[in-house]
């Protein structure tokens, strides 16, 4: 995976000041477990990039229904507007 031991040891990470003791990795993934990238490649590849984006319109319009919802509570304040994000997705 890389050319050299030089190149390598830069992914190389190591954390001594932790409450869990000494925390090391050889990698830049890190402790993330490769099946969860392979399952995300693969669903990104069967939705294709509309099926993605119509689902993504989806979660938003949820996301808006439960904001509203939580707006009529007393008591609760929402704070932020997704809307600001969802407009990426329409282009």
């Amino acid at each position: 995976m890389f050319r050299n031991r030089e190149l390598r040891s830069h992914a190389i990470y190591t954390c001594t000041d932790w409450c869990g003791g000494v925390y090391a990795t050889p990698t830049y993934q890190g402790s993330r477990s490769g099946g969860n990238i392979a399952c995300a490649w693969g669903v990104m590849n069967l939705l294709g990039r509309e099926g993605y984006v119509e689902r993504a319109k989806r979660v938003i319009g949820s996301a808006h229904k439960l904001r509203d919802a939580a707006r009529n509570i007393h008591g609760i304040e929402v704070v932020g507007n997704p809307q600001e994000h969802a407009d990426t997705l329409s282009r």
